[in-house]
């Protein structure tokens, strides 16, 4: 299925991703455009990939591209990391510097990321991920405090994906948005994974929501796998009380 706790992949893999749990390692094998959701016991799975980006951590967590494997411990990896993997997180901490507009808060991964572009190339890049996410290209003359919640997510969504990453990891990306806010950002989320060759990894709690935008779901208990499937085989015959209750939450959705 390429959502194992031991073996890799038979398939061609795109990127994989395996994070700490207290029984051992998850991996996780996604195609490019792919969606797959971790629901149930998760809510250390999302500072483990933070710490991927961060750098804090050395052993554990590692990311492979294209079979070459990148872990924070050595310059080459962080900087291969940084590069194809991107965060997407509650809204309240989106990195959203205060004193910086949204053009350049959006200029930053570029800078970072793209040193090569000119500044034309930044600013035609970024208005097109803008355009993609049907955000106002207006936003990008104004402060982060002026904006709302949800139009914030957008921003930090926008920052997240606009130097093109292979993998998007969006942890609770919907907590604290209005429930017609967190059905815009699913809207952005499928058109984004339909429209380019990202990955997305969602690690939430919103059981329907998962159903709702993943090609596949793993149940995670106890910092391991427990049943993991496709979304239609996991909203029909889930095996497990835990999957029942997903099977449950879809049929409100």
């Amino acid at each position: 299925m390429g959502l194992s706790q031991t073996d890799g992949d038979r398939l061609m893999t795109v990127l994989a991703l395996s994070v700490a749990g207290p029984k051992g390692l998850i991996e996780l094998t996604f195609e490019s455009g792919e969606t797959i959701a971790l629901v149930g016991d998760v809510s250390q799975l999302g500072p483990e990939v933070s710490s991927l980006l961060t750098g804090s951590t050395k052993v554990g967590p590692k990311l492979v591209i294209d079979g070459v494997s990148a872990t924070p411990a050595a310059r080459m990896g962080r900087e291969m990391i940084r590069r194809h993997l991107s965060m997407l997180r509650p809204v309240e901490e989106a990195p959203l510097n205060p004193r910086w507009k949204v053009l350049r808060i959006l200029e930053e991964p570029l800078r970072a990321l793209r040193p090569e572009m000119s500044k034309k190339a930044r600013f035609e890049t970024i208005a097109s991920c803008l355009a993609d996410l049907e955000v106002d290209v207006a936003t990008l003359s104004a402060m982060p405090s002026a904006l709302s919640a949800s139009e914030r997510q957008s921003v930090a969504l926008a920052r997240a994906v606009v130097a093109k990453p292979s993998l998007l990891a969006a942890v609770d990306p919907f907590a604290r948005l209005e429930v017609e806010d967190q059905a815009r950002l699913a809207n952005q989320l499928l058109h984004l994974v339909s429209d380019s060759s990202v990955a997305l990894l969602l690690i939430l709690s919103d059981l329907a929501m998962a159903a709702h935008l993943a090609d596949r779901i793993a149940v995670v208990s106890e910092g391991a796998i427990v049943e993991a499937g496709s979304a239609q085989d996991m909203r029909l015959i889930p095996r497990m009380n835990y999957s029942r209750m997903i099977a449950a939450a879809t049929r409100s959705f």
